[in-house]
């Protein structure tokens, strides 16, 4: 089989992109943790891309609130927000609009796989590769918005992705091009999610460290070159918020670092939790396809892919480390853990090249490993499994929908509902929201600034329960 076809990126593309329309269309409501808290700051920036708020107004401010309920909302970085953002404005608040930027973000991530592959000289490799990222059921949970950090770790994983491939470029032709193109999708990565973006920049000084460049001055201003795109791309951001919400910005600041010394929002695991995950990412036999991936990159004393695979196993050990573990952490580096298993699947075909037998058998085991990583039925039984919890959060979108599209609800303050249907009312209407039940003197606080406390319990009949 010939896989440098002109047709393979396009095949690669348009099936990882129909899959992933499939999977934003199971499940019609926003998901009740992360995905429901981006689309309202997402909806908000909508008003000013400059100002992202959770709570488009806060009559009754409380600064020790955590960031479910903060008022100026600075918990992620925002570039795949404003990419949400344009969405909702091109298509109106719908939930698939809140979806589709992770549709097209995860579709180019499977082709990027697949030419990052070809450019370090393993096409087959990469075409395995990319087939798996477009398959891969924990992929299209995170499209779909059903696990945690949802969209941001796509988005995250794409931009990472894009600076692996500018790097495999510059493996082959090391130009200025590709260093802007590296540090572009560095400051990306950063402005998505933080510093850990800079991990492009440790793969680009693994392959100098191989390629014996650190005692030459050129090698250095490579690294600055790719350095000084990346700052100019994520610091005026930073730097504005600093400025615009100070306060704001050092608690986020202050808690970001504490990930990774302290367990935080009950994220405490073993420390071998991230390397089990790669099964759940992929298929069972993934932690034994990465070891061999790893050791053939190692035998092969090919520089790009022995930095490629000391890269990937240096993050692995700094997650291992940190404190707060979650389940999408290493999807960032999900490109690099695919071509690796895709290295060590190509090192077999090879060695049963000339064995019927062996070839057979890994044909088998290629297959069950692939449609173990899709597992489609396990990614419908999640979007679509009823629940009280679940029949709740209907009831809830299809009221402040309605709310919403009736009524004048800007100077609206809505209290005492669920707290997982807060970022709802948020959504589907224009005014403010708490959770708790409001006192006397906070009601007239609120008449007191021209808004309207409103008693969803009371007025609407539904109070539904806190279980998630």
């Amino acid at each position: 089989m010939k896989f440098a076809t002109k047709y393979a990126v396009w095949i690669l593309f348009f099936a990882a992109l129909g899959i992933r329309l499939w999977a934003i269309t199971l499940d019609d409501v926003l998901s009740a943790w992360d995905e429901q808290y981006h689309a309202v700051v997402a909806k908000n920036l909508g008003v000013n891309p400059l100002r992202p708020l959770l709570l488009p107004t806060d009559p009754l401010p409380n600064p020790e609130a955590m960031w479910v309920a903060q008022h100026v909302w600075l918990h992620k970085q925002p570039l795949f927000l404003w990419l949400m953002s344009g969405s909702l404005g091109l298509f109106g608040l719908k939930v698939w609009a809140v979806r589709l930027p992770s549709v097209l973000l995860g579709a180019l991530l499977s082709v990027l796989v697949y030419k990052t592959g070809k450019n370090l000289g393993r096409p087959r490799t990469g075409w395995m590769a990319g087939i798996l990222v477009a398959i891969s059921a924990f992929g299209l949970l995170l499209t779909n918005g059903k696990y945690p950090t949802d969209h941001n770790d796509i988005a995250f994983a794409f931009f990472i992705t894009a600076g692996i491939w500018a790097w495999s470029r510059y493996t082959k032709n090391p130009s200025w091009r590709n260093i802007v193109l590296l540090g572009a999708a560095t400051g990306c990565a950063v402005l998505t999610k933080w510093l850990l973006g800079f991990w492009l920049l440790g793969l680009f000084g693994l392959y100098g460290l191989w390629k014996k460049e650190l005692g030459e001055a050129l090698f250095w201003k490579k690294i600055a070159g790719v350095s000084l795109v990346a700052l100019l791309i994520f610091v005026p951001w930073n730097v504005y918020v600093f400025s615009a919400f100070p306060v704001e910005a050092a608690k986020e600041w202050a808690y970001n670092g504490a990930h990774f010394f302290h367990s935080l929002e009950g994220h405490a695991h073993p420390w071998y939790y991230h390397t089990l995950q790669m099964e759940s990412i992929f298929s069972p036999g993934a932690i034994l396809l990465l070891s061999v991936g790893m050791g053939v990159s190692f035998a092969s004393r090919d520089k790009a892919w022995l930095s490629l695979a000391v890269a990937w196993l240096l993050l692995l050990v700094f997650f291992s480390l940190a404190a707060t573990k979650m389940m999408s952490f290493m999807y960032m580096a999900v490109s690099p853990a695919a071509l690796l298993i895709g290295r060590a699947f190509e090192k077999g075909w090879e060695m049963t090249a000339s064995r019927r037998r062996g070839r057979w058998v890994l044909s088998v085991g290629m297959f069950l490993f692939f449609a173990m990583t899709a597992r489609w039925w396990e990614v419908q039984k999640t979007t679509q499994q009823e629940s009280t919890f679940r029949t709740e959060r209907k009831h809830f979108t299809r009221l402040f929908h309605r709310v919403g599209k009736e009524s004048e609800t800007g100077k609206w303050v809505f209290y005492n509902l669920p707290m997982h249907a807060l970022p709802l009312a948020l959504f589907y209407t224009d005014g403010t929201a708490y959770a708790r039940i409001l006192t006397s003197e906070e009601r007239a606080q609120c008449l007191r600034k021209g808004l309207v406390p409103i008693d969803v319990k009371e007025t609407y009949g539904l109070s539904g329960s806190e279980d998630q």
